[in-house]
């Protein structure tokens, strides 16, 4: 029975080593899924119209230069409205690099690093319009506006272990492993307000410890030279995003340029901000990953006793 458990340990060690050999990849991709998330607040657009009619009062108050004049309307109406707005935190591109080990001719064991980044396509806002009768035209007066973007960059980590079958010079290949993401969410807020004094900018960030998740899917790759190869993979990604840390990093107010004054600055509050008050929360990352790239493969020192390992093995 020993004898037999040595043999077995010796022919393993042989087929290590005679196919042993590294290989570095560079890639781009596109993801994309069609799940979408709707948040709660601030991130819906809310419109609201006011209409008036005769003034009823006049007041004056202080720019900064000279005194102005505003005049205070009747009110005949108040309308409002807010609709929900759907993000999608996964289509979008990314880029990585990778290192592969074949450590027998049908395994290979891979790690690598990805950055992946979205910035939402749908931008909420806040919007309210003065509309006054007393034109016959119903021409309507822009009060103010408040816009949120959020913008999502990860970085994942990743450890694969992958199946492939070299067929002359192409090598289809399976593949699943485990991912360990990082990622921060960018939340940027600014006032516009043509009755106001000042105008408002915030940014914010929300992050939590490297999330895990499960990677698999599928490849092929093509030898075009000795040592280097193209390959395409389509993957599957998912784990959760719930950001539990928050910091402003950016609060301040300004003068609006519609002002005659030289520009004010004011600094507000900064800091960490409590986990109750983070926006996004249970953010279920997932979805398809298509990437195509180039592939470089390592010779291998061998001895003149043993047989060049073709590198039509090196697969993604």
């Amino acid at each position: 029975m020993l004898k037999k458990i040595t043999i077995i340990l010796i022919v393993f060690l042989f087929t290590f080593k005679a196919y042993s050999q590294f290989y570095v990849d560079a890639y781009y991709g596109i993801n994309y899924s069609n799940k979408k998330y709707t948040l709660g607040y601030p991130f819906y657009n809310y419109t609201e119209q006011r209409y008036f009619g005769d003034p009823i009062d006049t007041t004056y108050y202080w720019n900064g230069t000279d005194s102005a004049m505003a005049i205070k309307y009747e009110l005949i109406s108040f309308k409002q409205k807010t609709e929900n707005v759907n993000y999608n935190f996964y289509s979008g591109y990314s880029y990585g690099v990778k290192v592969g080990y074949v450590f027998l001719k049908y395994w290979v064991a891979e790690t690598g690093i990805n950055f992946r980044s979205k910035k939402t396509q749908e931008n909420n806002k806040v919007t309210s319009l003065w509309k006054d009768e007393k034109y016959s035209n119903n021409e309507l007066y822009f009060q103010y506006i408040q816009s949120n973007t959020l913008e999502l960059n990860i970085y994942n980590f990743y450890l694969n272990l992958k199946a492939q079958y070299p067929i002359k010079k192409f090598t289809p290949c399976i593949f699943t492993g485990i991912n360990f993401g990082k990622y921060i969410f960018y939340h940027n807020y600014e006032s516009n307000d043509a009755f106001s004094e000042y105008n408002v900018v915030k940014k914010t960030q929300y992050w939590d410890k490297i999330s895990l998740g499960a990677i698999f899917g599928i490849g092929v790759s093509y030898k075009i030279f000795k040592n280097t190869s193209i390959f395409a993979n389509y993957s599957h990604y998912s784990f959760n995003l719930t950001p539990s840390k928050g910091k402003i990093t950016e609060n301040y107010s300004i003068t609006p340029y519609n002002y005659a004054a030289p520009a004010h600055y004011i600094e507000c509050e900064k800091g960490e901000i409590k986990e109750n008050d983070i926006p996004v929360d249970n953010i279920h990352y997932s979805g398809s990953n298509f990437n195509i790239g180039i592939r470089y493969c390592f010779n291998k020192k061998q001895k003149a006793t043993e047989s060049p390992l073709d590198t039509s093995i090196m697969t993604n």
